[in-house]
């Protein structure tokens, strides 16, 4: 299903138009909207398009331009610009950049067949929007995926490095103070320590070892 607004203020043009969508757009919706409105509009359909009439923006071209550069960013919008007997301005033409312009006098032939090409472009403009948001996703699961898998390589070559350091050890408060070494060094901990249970009142924690760049702390820390 697809939805199509039609910005003019023409009452004439706006039942024309009418007219030749319900009778070959069947499955359409449609909208007449004012530049009020379309400050606030939030297209929730796959296929968009625009049917813009030249009296209505020629003395709000700009900023008609930033509405519809983010509608069409977030939504695919195709644009027709309707014209009355007269070629565009130049410069509104830049501005909008319509994806077809078609003039008022000629027939609903005519008209039919520039919106059925507005509907081939608006759909593949919402695929390419599907797609690049699945890319995104992708990208952005992969990425996750790449950064679980280098803690897991960390993880697992500060494993084996301390085990090495437990086998070779000769001296335990060395080989304590090497493992928390290890372990901050290799998965980048900010503080890595090791403590021992004392059996007094207080069930303290007495610190036997501590590494990374937060370690100053410790002397600070009472734990229970």
């Amino acid at each position: 299903m697809s939805f199509i607004y039609i910005l003019t203020q023409n009452q004439k043009l706006q039942e024309r138009l009418k007219k030749i969508i319900y009778k070959d757009f069947p499955e359409s919706l449609v909208q007449v909207v004012s530049l009020e409105q379309m400050r606030r509009l939030s297209p929730s359909h796959e296929i968009n398009l625009m049917i813009l009439d030249t009296d209505l923006i020629s003395d709000n071209a700009e900023h008609l331009q930033s509405l519809l550069r983010n509608i069409f960013r977030e939504h695919g919008l195709s644009t027709l610009m309707m014209t009355h007997g007269q070629d565009p301005d130049s410069a509104i033409l830049g501005l909008i950049q319509p994806d077809s312009v078609v003039d008022a006098s000629w027939g609903d032939h005519e008209i039919k067949s520039r919106l059925q090409h507005l509907h081939q472009i608006s759909e593949l403009r919402a695929m390419n929007l599907n797609l690049k948001n699945q890319l995104t996703w992708r990208v952005s699961r992969m990425s996750s995926l790449e950064q679980d898998l280098w803690r897991t390589n960390n993880l697992l070559i500060a494993l084996g490095k301390c085990n090495e350091i437990i086998i070779k050890a000769e001296d335990e408060q060395d080989m304590l103070q090497k493992v928390c070494q290890t372990i901050a060094h290799h998965i980048g901990y900010p503080l890595v320590w090791v403590g021992y249970a004392r059996r007094d009142r207080e069930q303290s924690v007495k610190i036997m070892a501590a590494s990374g760049p937060r370690k100053d702390i410790v002397g600070r820390l009472k734990i229970h």
